[in-house]
C-alpha cells in the first residue's frame, strides 16, 4: 500500500469522525470519492436556509502533488451562480493547502460561506431578489469600509497622542523624571 493511500485513508477516517452522518464514502477504493453534506448549522437543520453536498474525487498522488477534484450539488436555497462561486473557493482553498490533506479546510471554508449567507430566498432569481442581495452586499461593504476607516483613525490618534507624550517626556529634565518615579513608589 502506498504512502498516499494510507494518508488518504487516514484523512477519510478523520472526516468520518468529524462529519459523522454527513460524510458518504462513494468509492472506498482508489481513486477515493467522498461526499460531505455541509450546512451552516450542522446540528440544527431547522435553522438552515442553504446547504450543499461537496463531492471530492481524490487523485492517486494526493495530497503531495495533486489537488482533489470537486463538484457541488445544491441541496437547499442556492443558485447555479452560487455553485460556481463555491467551486472556485474550494479549489482556491485546496491550492493553498497543496501538499497537505485539505478536505477539512475546504469544508470549513465553504461552511463559513454558508453561515454568512444563511438567508431565506437565496435561490430566488427574480430581479427584485437580486437587487435586494446587491443592496445588502453594498451595505456590508460600507460597514466594512467604515470600520476600516475608524480603526485607521483611532490608530492615528493613538500615534499622535504617543508622540505628544513622548515630546513632553523629553522636555522634562532628568531630575524631574526621577522625582516623578519617586512619587509613584
Amino acid at each position: 500500500m502506498s504512502d498516499h493511500c494510507e494518508e488518504q485513508e487516514m484523512e477519510a477516517e478523520a472526516l468520518t469522525a468529524i462529519f459523522d452522518d454527513c460524510l458518504e464514502i462513494i468509492n472506498a477504493s482508489q481513486p477515493f470519492q467522498w461526499a460531505i453534506s455541509l450546512w451552516p448549522e450542522q446540528h440544527s437543520p431547522e435553522e438552515n436556509h442553504v446547504g450543499i453536498k461537496l463531492i471530492a474525487t481524490i487523485p492517486l498522488d494526493y495530497p503531495e502533488t495533486s489537488l482533489p477534484e470537486f463538484d457541488i450539488e445544491l441541496l437547499k436555497g442556492l443558485t447555479p451562480e452560487h455553485r460556481e462561486e463555491l467551486l472556485g473557493m474550494a479549489k482556491e482553498e485546496a491550492e493553498t493547502n497543496l501538499g497537505l490533506p485539505s478536505i477539512f479546510a475546504v469544508c470549513e471554508r465553504l461552511r463559513e460561506w454558508l453561515a454568512e449567507n444563511n438567508v431565506k430566498g437565496m435561490d430566488d432569481v427574480s430581479m427584485y431578489a437580486q437587487m435586494m442581495r446587491r443592496e445588502k452586499e453594498k451595505e456590508k461593504e460600507t460597514v466594512s469600509h467604515s470600520l476600516t476607516v475608524l480603526v485607521a483613525t483611532n490608530t492615528y490618534h493613538v500615534i499622535v497622542c504617543s508622540l505628544v507624550l513622548l515630546k513632553c517626556w523629553q522636555d522634562i529634565n532628568c531630575g524631574e523624571r526621577l522625582s516623578i518615579f519617586a512619587r509613584k513608589k
